[in-house]
């Protein structure tokens, strides 16, 4: 082959390479245009032509020319229209402008990024494989004809508008939000509330679960109780409340409910609600805040006196200081001759569900049941079932004591899974009150970026199956209910009535 043959050989080569490595550059690196896989394709297809049509090369080179440009041109478009983390900004969030919440973009933005987030819903959600159900249809042609009518919006009115399509899915993995960091401003005076015992019962002399009900629609949820806890964690954040449809520069008027059944009324305005560094100074919080940024995600503790270690886990985190932290524990337990384990889950988001297989790893089973679940890639819907999984027991630290799960409806995702496994294996009790979303759900997110407005969407990628499917539906109630802070108050009682 003479030299010039082979300088086309190789541009032609590196931009194979190229092309196939765009899927991976995308994920990792940076969103492109949702153009360029096509172009990328066309272009290859031209190689692939004008290659074949080279008389001078061996018939061998060319057949083999073709067969790796139809496969970069496969590997190129699956990349776009069968992979659900295209354009996700997971791995990559901080190349992108994230908008306060009172910034103003058109009308006509805010429209294309209506338009940009539901064309990434209809590709990559579950609901969406037959087609967009027909309430997010109507709700999505109801939000487009209002914004029509706008010459501009806030950006914290375009996630409420966003909001109210994306609830219909009734799906918490599935939602809008604001990133930037300045836009979370926190009510000044609520932690001399929050400490005194105070409820907020009423804003603007409506009272709280009649403004739920009404603002249901801007809340993603599993479940109603889900929404309304977030909700009530929104009524002190300026952003929250501006999405709520509240303004205030016309001041906002709470209602307590003081311990002692007194209620006071106390307007605030937008001057009153503050960064978190300033909330914290403001406070005298600043060596709390320290503390709080240093604090573990993962620790134990052992109570001699009871038999108890009690694990608390605020993240899904599977990473090494997990793993050695439960090597920790169930030495610990091991050496103290400890019978009984609790593990907290009450303040956990979710994350990562392999935390409960490694910790399964210290049980004495055998085999368990694993979740089912069907991924969505383009227009293939794939079933992914665990089965039944193989337990690989630390056989030399195997605890064969009670097992005990605290929950409540902050106990989401990986973590409302870490209580359905030991549930539906019949490993342990669930103490304290159902879990925030339903295990027979949607999950698994691709976070999409809306240029114009700054917001980012997550959309649900996967749908999970309950363990036990005579429990479909139904979220992961507990064996022992009990009042919100009651749950260690519960499990001692637990733990005494089995030692008489």
């Amino acid at each position: 082959m003479k030299k010039a043959n082979w300088i086309i050989f190789g541009v032609i080569t590196v931009f194979y390479i190229a092309a196939m490595a765009m899927p991976f550059i995308n994920i990792f690196c940076v969103s492109m245009p949702d153009f360029l896989p096509i172009a990328v394709a066309l272009v290859l297809l031209m190689f692939i032509i004008v290659g074949w049509k080279n008389g001078k090369a061996k018939t061998a080179v060319r057949i083999v020319n073709v067969c790796i440009g139809i496969f970069a041109i496969m590997i190129c478009l699956a990349g776009e229209y069968l992979n659900p983390w295209w354009n996700s900004i997971s791995e990559h969030p901080n190349s992108y402008t994230f908008l306060n919440y009172n910034e103003k973009i058109s009308g006509k933005d805010a429209i294309a990024d209506i338009d940009y987030a539901m064309k990434y819903v209809r590709k990559i959600h579950p609901l969406c494989y037959k087609g967009m159900p027909d309430g997010v249809e109507k709700q999505y042609q109801d939000v487009v004809d209002y914004l029509k009518g706008k010459d501009e919006v806030e950006v914290a009115e375009v996630q409420a508008e966003l909001q109210s399509i994306l609830s219909q899915f009734h799906d918490g993995h599935t939602s809008a939000a604001i990133w930037n960091d300045d836009s979370y401003l926190y009510l000044n005076e609520w932690y001399k509330h929050e400490i005194a015992g105070d409820q907020i019962i009423a804003i603007n002399g409506i009272g709280v679960d009649n403004i739920y009900d009404e603002k249901l629609n801007l809340y993603s949820a599993d479940s109603k109780e889900y929404g309304y806890a977030r909700f009530c964690n929104d009524v002190t954040d300026l952003s929250a409340l501006t999405m709520l449809g509240y303004n205030a520069d016309d001041g906002i008027t709470y209602t307590f409910l003081k311990p002692s059944g007194e209620k006071t009324d106390e307007t605030y305005y937008t001057k009153d609600y503050v960064t978190y560094d300033q909330y914290c100074r403001y406070n005298n919080l600043d060596e709390t805040e320290e503390s709080d940024e240093e604090d573990p995600f993962v620790y134990y503790t052992i109570d001699t006196d009871r038999s108890l270690a009690t694990l608390t886990l605020n993240s899904c985190n599977y990473n090494q200081e997990y793993r050695n932290c439960l090597k920790s524990m169930f030495t610990e337990i091991q050496d103290k001759n400890i019978q009984n384990v609790a593990v907290d889950l009450r303040n956990n988001g979710g994350g990562a569900s392999a935390v409960v297989n490694e910790f399964i790893r210290y049980l004495n089973v055998d085999t368990y049941r694993g979740m089912g679940s069907k991924v969505r890639y383009g227009c293939f819907y794939v079933n992914a079932n665990e089965g039944i999984c193989k337990n690989k027991k630390y056989n030399d630290l195997t605890f064969k004591g009670n097992v005990y799960v605290l929950t409540s409806v902050y106990t989401y995702s990986s973590a409302m899974d870490f209580a359905m496994y030991i549930k539906d294996n019949n490993m342990g009790k669930i103490i304290g009150q159902a879990s925030g979303n339903n295990p027979s759900s949607y999950g698994d997110i691709s976070q999409i970026y809306l240029k114009n407005s700054g917001l980012v969407m997550s959309v649900s990628i996967k749908k999970w199956y309950r363990i036990d499917p005579q429990k479909d539906g139904e979220l992961i109630e507990p064996d022992f209910e009990c009042s919100p802070g009651d749950e260690f108050e519960k499990l001692y009682s637990i733990i005494d009535t089995k030692k008489q």
